[in-house]
């Protein structure tokens, strides 16, 4: 009797403190939503905030007659990185943070760009949020991802290289018996 009281209560306690945390988040959406559309910067704007099933999504429209937005893909790591550092140095940005993380929530931030429709995705999970929470997102992250992009790109460019010198080797090679003949 003793302990089923006990669960009981823990139970309570537990569905109270979820209940709490998600409303927490639904107000943080509105109040951000209540904000939209807001200019980010020249090429960004918010456009709206929801919140659904432990995921705040953020969807912005993206300016992709300056950059375009498939451009976007081959840095992503480092665009993430870039609105981590955003996020943390930021104080209004951790309290949304925080209030993210208490609800166990992600947040995916969705660009799409304005003239194309095209779509570009950021998202932040569970261990970013608390890298963000924990001051850990460095400068040298971005540099770092940008660095190993850069690096993967060039070894795939290399890897393409060489086996279009190899195919223009037995193309060449292919010629030259045909000529023999």
């Amino acid at each position: 009797m003793k302990k089923s009281l006990i669960f009981s209560v823990l139970a309570c306690g537990i569905m109270l403190l979820a209940s709490c945390a998600g409303s927490a988040i639904k107000v943080a959406a509105d109040r951000l939503n209540s904000e939209c559309p807001k200019q980010i910067n020249e090429f960004v704007t918010m456009d709206n905030v929801s919140y659904k099933n432990q995921v705040m999504t953020i969807n912005y429209t993206f300016d992709d007659s300056i950059t375009d937005i498939d451009s976007l893909f081959a840095v992503s790591d480092v665009i993430k990185n870039t609105v981590m550092l955003r996020l943390q140095s930021d104080d209004e940005m951790k309290e949304f943070i925080q209030v993210c993380a208490e609800a166990e929530a992600v947040i995916n931030n969705i660009y799409t760009g304005r003239d194309s429709g095209k779509i570009f995705e950021i998202l932040i999970n569970k261990e970013d949020i608390q890298k963000i929470l924990e001051g850990s997102v460095t400068p040298n992250d971005v540099v770092e991802n940008a660095v190993e992009q850069d690096v993967e790109e060039a070894a795939e460019n290399t890897v393409e290289d060489g086996e279009k010198i190899i195919d223009d080797a037995v193309k060449a090679t292919e010629v030259e018996m045909q000529n023999k003949d």
